[in-house]
């Protein structure tokens, strides 16, 4: 729980010193059209004492493992792209603990990732009318995450910490979220606080499944979240 509150903190920070610009989960330069991803993020990096005890910026640091991580140790059998037949020390892709939520950009039941990939994703901090409410960080695998990502019937309660990062895509559950915690999961929100919420808490079908949508926690900005459905 600790790491995730340090990054929310950090993340209050880190819109201090950038015009109130939260750390993006994607950063792209104006000039160059390079991609950045929030764990590439130097001064980040530097706010939550990130170092390079890991194989790349796509997986974290051996020192902010969270414990009860399995996965996070065997990037062979894990990591996306994945190489069994390489040792560990060679799977540089994607495997974390924690994951950064991207559903404003990325809904649920909206545009592909082949467009929201690509774009600038990021929230002002004062754009988050709701920060005590809203969600920023929490336990996953990947980079990012979704709001359907922690639907535990089709993800967690299946694939647990035996399914790669692939292997939970493959059910639906990209950008999964991961209940580590006796069936429940470490949540960040953007207001610094973090909280331990049972799965059933995290994800709610009857919420996802409403017309309209109720995504609660997930979306920080619903004039976003609509924008991209």
């Amino acid at each position: 729980m600790n790491n995730i509150r340090q990054f929310c903190l950090a993340n209050a920070l880190y819109a201090n010193d950038h015009d109130d610009q939260c750390v993006p989960l994607i950063e792209i330069n104006r000039r160059t059209g390079a991609r950045r991803v929030w764990m590439s993020n130097m001064a980040f990096r530097k706010l939550i004492g990130y170092d390079n005890k890991g194989n790349s910026n796509y997986q974290t640091p051996t020192d902010f493992r969270y414990p009860a991580d399995t996965q996070i140790w065997r990037p062979s059998q894990y990591s996306f792209a994945n190489n069994p037949n390489r040792p560990d020390s060679e799977n540089r892709g994607t495997l974390t603990s924690y994951s950064y939520n991207f559903e404003d950009w990325f809904p649920s039941d909206g545009r592909g990732w082949s467009l929201a990939s690509k774009d600038h994703s990021g929230h002002k901090f004062g754009a988050v009318r709701e920060p005590s409410a809203k969600l920023i960080f929490h336990d996953g695998h990947d980079w990012w995450s979704r709001w359907k990502g922690a639907n535990y019937k089709t993800g967690w309660d299946r694939l647990g910490q035996k399914g790669s990062v692939q292997a939970y895509k493959g059910t639906g559950n990209g950008g999964p979220t991961l209940y580590r915690h006796n069936e429940g999961a470490v949540i960040g929100f953007y207001d610094g606080h973090a909280e331990r919420l049972a799965k059933e808490k995290v994800w709610i079908a009857k919420n996802f499944t409403s017309n309209p949508k109720q995504p609660g926690m997930w979306v920080a900005v619903p004039k976003v979240w609509n924008k991209y459905r």
